[in-house]
């Protein structure tokens, strides 16, 4: 948990600037943002998903026994 919270908006500003990030990268925005119930259809909207203010914090309080 101590690594997400690290997590910087500047990070995430690099992130969202890529018009083709790395597969890796992709595949994981897109699970976290399927885990938080976001729209995650394509790169455009992970994009809007992971700038928003409370993505970082919804990360954080995300409880595992709530994934099934």
């Amino acid at each position: 948990m101590l690594a997400v919270k690290s997590i910087k908006k500047k990070d995430l500003v690099e992130i969202r600037t890529m018009s083709n990030p790395p597969p890796a990268v992709k595949m994981t925005l897109e699970a976290i943002c399927l885990l938080l119930g976001e729209n995650a259809q394509d790169w455009r909207t992970i994009r809007t998903n992971i700038m928003k203010d409370s993505f970082v914090p919804n990360i954080v309080k995300m409880q595992t026994q709530d994934i099934s």
